[in-house]
């Protein structure tokens, strides 16, 4: 397992969050297997589009992490493929696809369990010290 915390909201141990936890790969990718329960649906029976584009920001932020580059997210484009369904387990990966100076170019996918990709992300990260920050 990745020492890697993540948000409250989507990794950790909050009540309300997801508690997703990442295993880093030998080739750098983030990996963890998930199942959406009802309280991140949307239309009955669907995961909502909202709680799959946090997913799949997380998994990004932790290839970040797993890469020693703390940084922010500034753009994320999510092409959504296929449904996902309340109760079915998901696989998440992440990884970091190009580094050009502050600028952190990343991938991430949801696939179903017969391997059909139900949503793939691409984002860019910028470096910043803020994103260490604590609020302590």
């Amino acid at each position: 397992m990745l020492d890697f915390q993540g948000s409250n909201f989507v990794g950790g141990s909050h009540a309300n969050g997801f508690g997703l936890r990442f295993e880093l790969q030998s080739d750098n990718t983030l990996t963890a297997t998930y199942t959406f329960d009802s309280l991140k649906q949307g239309a009955p029976g669907i995961v909502h589009g909202g709680a799959i584009a946090a997913v799949l920001d997380e998994a990004m932020t932790a290839a970040i992490f797993a890469a020693g580059k703390p940084a922010l997210t500034v753009n994320l484009m999510i092409d959504y493929r296929a449904i996902v369904r309340i109760d079915t387990p998901v696989q998440i990966t992440g990884r970091v696809d190009m580094i050009e100076r502050r600028k952190l170019f990343t991938v991430a996918k949801i696939i179903l369990p017969d391997g059909t990709v139900a949503a793939e992300a691409k984002a860019l990260f910028i470096t910043s010290p803020h994103a260490v920050e604590t609020s302590e």
